[in-house]
């Protein structure tokens, strides 16, 4: 979008080939020619065709998502590899414990518990994630 022009070392051509003569939009590590005043791309971070040249939003979509609240009844338990997980006794959802919450919850393992929690969504599966245990008492 600022209509400079790059040049890119020999080692990026495979990568930029076939956006040749289209729009596009990089992400590259950039510095000064040694020989010339040009700018040259030596790193490529990414390369995304069709690009507008209106500024995108600077989004991760890998980018972890902020805890929610969970006040729920369940029981923890211990799965075949040692983790913990914790199971919503209303809908039958299941939450992995990091291990640092392991000290907190195994007094509680295969009985019936109230929780207040923060959970959120794992960066490399579907899973619910217990981040941190808020209170824990025993249902009656």
């Amino acid at each position: 979008t600022d209509g400079k022009v790059y040049y890119a070392i020999k080692e990026l051509a495979s990568s930029v080939e076939s956006h040749l003569d289209k729009p596009v939009k990089i992400v590259a590590n950039v510095k000064d020619s040694t020989k010339s005043k040009a700018k040259v791309m030596v790193y490529l971070v990414s390369i995304q065709a069709g690009a507008t040249g209106k500024p995108q939003p600077k989004t991760d979509p890998k980018a972890p998502s902020a805890p929610e609240r969970l006040q729920t009844t369940g029981t923890f338990s211990k799965t075949a590899e040692g983790g913990i997980i914790f199971t919503d006794q209303a809908g039958g959802q299941v939450y992995y414990a990091i291990k640092e919450l392991a000290g907190s919850v195994e007094p509680h393992l295969d009985k019936p518990v109230k929780i207040v929690a923060r959970v959120k969504d794992s960066t490399r599966t579907k899973a619910k994630v217990m981040v941190h245990l808020v209170s824990i008492q025993a249902a009656r």
